[in-house]
């Protein structure tokens, strides 16, 4: 059956990213009372919470789920930085504060605000409860639409399978 593919159970992979720098992270630590994720060369930034990794491959921090047949997606709404300092401002909170209370790193929320870090699902969480504003909102097409539209794309192409420039010219063409 042509798709079938989606309706088996999904492979999530989730990787944790250094706090620090950004890169793939390896090692949990405690900086500054927060519990963060850090790479080898940021390490040393912070007291490990658990023995460090010997071996750093690719895969060695990374987590797998299996889902049944849904993805629940979440996408971070347009303005997302400057609503968070906002709320922070009204609040009359300074970055140091609000990160203090977040358990984050100050540098970290700075980087947030200016929107050159997108959080992950858990900070952004905590950072909604606190502030009592809303900066995620489910993805704009979930499993099931996607599904449809390239169900879709089959019929009016004719085709058995779908290319990537099949995909682009329908998005494309819908757009408009």
């Amino acid at each position: 059956m042509l798709f079938n593919f989606l309706s088996a159970p999904i492979l999530v992979i989730v990787m944790e990213y250094c706090h620090v720098c950004g890169k793939e992270a390896f090692d949990e630590a405690l900086v500054e009372g927060a519990k963060v994720y850090l790479c080898p060369r940021d390490l040393r930034f912070g007291t490990p919470l658990k023995k460090a990794s010997q071996n750093y491959s690719s895969t060695s921090n990374i987590k797998t789920q299996i889902q049944p047949e849904r993805i629940h997606e979440h996408e971070l709404v347009d303005g997302f930085g400057s609503k968070i300092k906002d709320a922070r401002d009204a609040l009359d909170l300074t970055r140091k504060d609000l990160a203090g209370k977040l358990f984050i790193m100050e540098n970290v929320l700075e980087r947030i605000e200016s929107e050159s870090l997108k959080p992950d699902v858990k900070t952004a969480q905590k950072i909604q409860r606190f502030l009592k504003i809303t900066i995620i909102k489910e993805a704009s097409q979930s499993v099931d639409s996607l599904k449809k539209d390239l169900e879709a794309l089959a019929k009016s192409s004719g085709k058995n399978s779908v290319t990537i420039g099949d995909v682009i010219s329908f998005k494309t063409k819908n757009k408009k």
